[in-house]
């Protein structure tokens, strides 16, 4: 076939026969299923891990005493309680959100004591995390009310109908722990598995092949593309939806996975293009990773870091990317913040695309 007469539909074919094919062989390919069982479990190791730094047998309060009630210490030393007193609503929110394990939160009204002894206890106002589940809730419901009835002598109810307690959009502990796992989960189906596709090709001479058949060199590099974004958004997507409960704007979370995406895959189509040999892309890929996703997780212990690095830390597209995807676990969306971090990450995506069509276009003389 004449390329220069070739019809974008002739394309189009081309470029889908060569992502069909790609898709269907690296189901069957031993190095990508370890790889994809080596992001299983960063997926599952990430969604584990703060619910096993928590874990008791225990059941948690956080308690916002107004007034110094006599039920504090009482509670304190009941067995199979665990309780945390915080002294301002921002620090309830955080105790709430600052783990996977869900705990509830309780505010003893001023007077308190003075009521019970009257033989008036008041109804508490009781408080979760937006991700708890009604299960779960019920459940430390009928716990707590248990436990203060018998502290008490009366029973005290409590209403968890309240409004859900949502996390700061900066809060650097479950959500940011989560949405780091979730960019890191993209970036690295984008860093190995993208490349690889050429990799494998070159290595096997079926590149050869493939140019001398009706593909074009663009077309091979389009069609690798395609189906690197369909690994990299399924990843993607099954880091979501084993996270599906914290988020809350799930347009903000589409946005930054698809800048997130384009990112990775361009990042990944660069390395494909630059090396010949598995072994060169998988050490220079390492050390793309080590830079681009070990800032995601210590950005937010940069306070006394010197300003310079704090700053280009911030702008790193995998740390935009991880920062999105924690705002949109939380009800307040500044909306500078999420255009200024999409714009970052889909900005680098671009610019590195831009590198691979100029490799592109001379390997296509």
């Amino acid at each position: 076939m004449n390329r220069s007469k070739r019809t974008l539909r002739d394309s189009i074919r081309i470029i889908w026969a060569i992502a069909l094919k790609d898709m269907g062989d690296a189901i069957q390919n031993k190095t990508i299923q370890g790889l994809v069982v080596g992001i299983l479990m960063v997926m599952l190791t990430g969604r584990a891990l703060p619910l096993l730094l928590g874990l008791s047998d225990a059941q948690t309060i956080v308690v916002l005493d107004e007034e110094s009630s006599e039920l504090v210490p009482a509670l304190q030393k009941s067995r199979g309680v665990r309780l945390v007193r915080v002294t301002s609503w921002e620090a309830m929110e955080e105790a709430l959100t600052m783990s996977g394990d869900v705990s509830l939160g309780v505010v003893l009204p001023a007077g308190l004591d003075e009521r019970i002894d009257a033989g008036q206890p008041p109804r508490l106002e009781g408080y979760l995390a937006h991700w708890a589940s009604e299960d779960d809730g019920a459940e430390l419901q009928a716990f707590f009310e248990k436990e203060f009835a018998a502290l008490a002598g009366e029973p005290l109810k409590i209403d968890i109908s309240a409004a859900r307690v949502y996390p700061a959009p900066d809060s650097d502990r479950f959500p940011g722990m989560a949405a780091g796992v979730i960019a890191l989960v993209t970036i690295t189906v984008g860093l190995f598995l993208v490349p690889y596709l050429l990799i494998e090709e070159k290595q096997s001479k079926t590149i050869d092949a493939l140019l001398v058949s009706p593909a074009s060199i663009r077309e091979v590099v389009i069609g690798k593309t395609v189906a690197g974004t369909f690994y990299c958004l399924a990843a993607t997507g099954v880091a979501l939806a084993l996270n599906h409960g914290l988020v809350v704007n799930w347009g903000v979370t589409l946005l930054a996975t698809a800048c997130g995406v384009l990112f990775a895959v361009a990042c990944g189509l660069l390395l494909g293009s630059l090396f010949e040999l598995a072994a060169q892309m998988q050490a220079a890929g390492a050390a793309v990773m080590a830079v681009l996703a070990l800032p995601m997780f210590l950005v937010d212990f940069s306070a006394n870091w010197p300003p310079l690095i704090r700053a280009v830390l911030s702008w790193l597209p995998s740390v935009t990317l991880a920062d999105t995807l924690r705002i949109s676990f939380s009800n307040v969306v500044p909306a500078g913040q999420v255009l200024s971090n999409l714009a970052v990450t889909s900005a680098c995506g671009v610019a590195v695309l831009a590198v691979v069509a100029w490799k592109v276009r001379r390997s296509d003389r």
